[in-house]
């Protein structure tokens, strides 16, 4: 029996909003950015409330400030909480929790500190309010495959995958029969299919324009495991569920011999009409397309020969009035 389709529609900000003005900066800075932020942040926590109040939250941002002013990132409606209570900083590979002068203090397993290096298993206490530590590349600490938005407007959320079918299958994209919808531009209508498998996540490129990326690898298809990043165009996550990689099944980046990835061919397009000589650069291939782009220099070695033979006419020319001029 198939399981109920679960679409996911991302929604965009407001118009006005920092998130919005965002957004209309030109894609290369987006992209850019969205790849410095994906490789910042190599490691993420989630924070559980252990009397399950609400969702757990995600540990995404570089500062990360609780309290129960609204201007806080994870607000916690408590007479005990103060209204900038502790703040959390990534830094080093690690999150260190400090509190900020709060009245009722800030605890980690029961003892008041004024900073400390988080691990997984702690337990926090701002006020009375008590929440649990968990590392998400441990499986026992996430029972179901999601990615985690790690960079533009969409930082921090979860999308839980869910296969539909006995396959398994979660096909990603911006057309509306998709399984994960994500409504940009950047990608393409059917972008990127999903495929859980017991230890990982085996991820197929379905001839997108913009591409698909598995830990800064642009791939047509390959496995992801739990702490890796998957990136479609702009859209950076990273990967999290009950799978683990073995130790003979390294990272691309330690050895891409011995993963699984099968990286994509780039085809480069064949030339069009010819630009005029004012006109704007053309490239070969769509400006989106990272790391691509290549000027076309036909035109230029033709202008060369043409200088050359008008050259070489004058030089000519400059010898025979030298000659009429000695002889006459």
């Amino acid at each position: 029996m198939s399981c109920p389709r679960h679409v996911i529609r991302a929604t965009r900000p407001v118009a006005g909003s920092v998130c919005h003005r965002s957004l209309l900066s030109s894609r290369c800075t987006i992209r850019i950015l969205s790849r410095l932020a994906a490789n910042r942040y190599k490691m993420m926590l989630k924070l559980r409330f252990t009397d399950q109040r609400r969702e757990p939250v995600w540990l995404v941002d570089k500062f990360f400030t609780i309290g129960g002013a609204d201007d806080n990132h994870l607000v916690i409606d408590d007479p005990t909480v103060n209204s900038q209570h502790a703040r959390i900083i990534y830094a080093n590979n690690s999150f260190l929790l400090h509190d900020l002068g709060s009245p009722e203090g800030t605890y980690v397993n029961d003892q008041r500190i004024t900073q400390r290096v988080l691990q997984n298993g702690d337990r926090i206490k701002v006020g009375q309010v008590e929440l649990e530590v968990l590392d998400p590349a441990r499986p026992e600490n996430q029972p179901e495959w999601c990615l985690v938005a790690c960079s533009n407007w969409l930082s921090g959320q979860e999308f839980p995958i869910r296969g539909r079918n006995q396959q398994n299958d979660i096909k990603i994209g911006r057309a509306s029969h998709c399984d994960m919808i994500f409504a940009g531009t950047h990608l393409s209508r059917e972008h990127a299919l999903l495929t859980i498998k017991d230890d990982c996540i085996w991820v197929r490129d379905l001839s997108s324009a913009n591409g698909t990326f598995i830990n800064d690898v642009r791939i047509t298809e390959g496995a992801v495991y739990s702490g890796d990043q998957l990136r479609l165009d702009v859209y950076s996550f990273r990967v999290y569920g009950p799978g683990s990689r073995s130790p003979q099944q390294t990272r691309p980046e330690d050895d891409s011999e011995a993963t699984k990835i099968r990286r994509a061919v780039t085809l480069i397009a064949e030339p069009e009409a010819e630009p005029s000589a004012s006109g704007p650069k053309r490239w070969k291939t769509r400006p989106t397309s990272p790391g691509n782009r290549q000027e076309e220099n036909n035109k230029k070695d033709e202008y060369s020969l043409a200088v050359k033979a008008i050259a070489a006419v004058l030089v000519m020319a400059v010898i025979g009035l030298v000659v009429y001029l000695v002889i006459g």
